[in-house]
Order: structure tokens, then sequence, then C-alpha cells
């Protein structure tokens, strides 16, 4: 079950490049307590080698991550980026996506649960009109209200 904190919504971002994006969320991330301030390097440094941008239909996403010692506490970061960025995709590193919604995620718990969390996310990002009705969002609590109704919506 993927819980939402909605002070790491980050809605409506401006940004430049993924690096921008990522250390968007990682700064709230962190001001929040969820990691260290390492954890932007950790995440930039694994998405050159394990790049993570998603072709999901409606809305393309990415969910950049690590594993590191300065995660304090589980929890997922969001960005809802105003205009695409792209990320190169996860299956063809050659191909970029353009990217509107970036979940960057932090895992406590160990690898079981980082992919219980990512396997939570995938569910989401088969369903087009999700990733649709989250993108058009207007506030972190309307995401959060998406996100918590995710079983009405059907798989595409």
């Amino acid at each position: 079950m993927i819980t939402l904190d909605r002070d790491l919504i980050v809605m409506d971002l401006q940004a430049e490049n993924k690096e921008t994006v990522i250390r968007a969320v990682v700064d709230k991330m962190v001001e929040m307590g969820y990691v260290g301030p390492d954890y932007y390097d950790e995440v930039i440094a694994r998405e050159k080698d394990y790049p993570t941008g998603l072709p999901s239909e409606g809305v393309m996403t990415a969910v950049p991550h690590a594993f590191c010692s300065t995660v304090k506490k589980t929890g997922i970061g969001v960005a809802q980026l105003r205009t695409p960025v792209l990320f190169q995709n996860a299956s063809d590193y050659s191909e970029e996506l353009p990217v509107k919604l970036v979940f960057v995620m932090a895992n406590a718990q160990g690898e079981g649960e980082h992919l219980s969390g990512l396997q939570d996310l995938m569910d989401v990002f088969c369903k087009k009109q999700m990733l649709l009705d989250l993108y058009a969002s207007k506030t972190p609590e309307q995401f959060m209200e998406i996100m918590e109704s995710g079983s009405r919506y059907q798989e595409d």
C-alpha cells in the first residue's frame, strides 16, 4: 500500500531537467526527515546506470530511487511537472521519454519492502485514466485522494 505525505507532493513544478526535478523532491524529503542530504547524489548516480523512465500510457512516469544508508523513513516524494522533462527509458536506454509525473522512492525497510512499493506504483502506472487524473489534480490533497481511490480505476 502506497502511503503519501502531502508535504512530499510538489505540484506544477517547472524544471529544466531530471536533475532539477529530483533535487526539488529530495530537498522536500530532506526537509521532512525522510532522507539525508546525500540521498540526492545516490539517486542521480543510480539513475545514470539504471534509468527509471516508464512509457506509461496517458502520462509518462519515472521512479528514481537509490538504496542508501541515509534513508531515515520510507516515503515517496512526487513531482507533477508543468512541462515534461526527459528521462531515459528503463527498458531501452537509447530512448528518452517526456515524463510528467515523477515518484522518488526512499525505503528504510530493505529490498523486499522496496519491491512491494514499486509493485504498488506499477499498478498505478497501468491505469491510464488514473494517471491522467493525477496529472490534472490541482492540490496535494486532490492528488492523494486519487491515489487512495485507485481501486476504482481499471487497468488499461
